[in-house]
C-alpha cells in the first residue's frame, strides 16, 4: 500500500511541475533554476524570505523591496561589480 501511495504522490507531483513549468516565463525558468542551483541553506534561506515578504503587510512589502534594491545595487555598482548577470553568470 506504501509503494502504490509513493507512486501516485510522484505522479501528482510530476502533474504538479508540468502545470508550474508551463505558466512560466523564459526569467521565471532561470530564476527558478538558479534557486534549484543554491547550497540548501542559502536555497531554505531565499524560500524563508521570500514567505516572510508574501506574508508581510503592504508596508513592510515596499520597506523590505527598497531593502533588497538598495542591497542589490551595491552589489552590482561597488568595487567588484561587474556586468554579468547574477542568475547565470553571463
Amino acid at each position: 500500500m506504501q509503494r502504490g501511495a509513493a507512486i501516485h504522490g510522484l505522479n501528482r507531483l510530476r502533474h504538479m511541475w508540468e502545470v508550474l513549468r508551463n505558466k512560466m516565463n523564459e526569467q521565471t525558468t532561470r530564476l527558478f533554476n538558479a534557486v534549484l542551483k543554491l547550497p540548501e541553506d542559502q536555497r531554505n534561506a531565499f524560500i524563508q524570505a521570500l514567505r516572510e515578504y508574501l506574508e508581510a503587510p503592504e508596508y513592510q512589502k515596499r520597506s523590505l523591496r527598497e531593502s533588497f534594491n538598495n542591497r542589490v545595487l551595491k552589489m552590482e555598482t561597488g568595487p567588484l561589480g561587474d556586468s554579468r548577470c547574477p542568475l547565470c553568470g553571463r
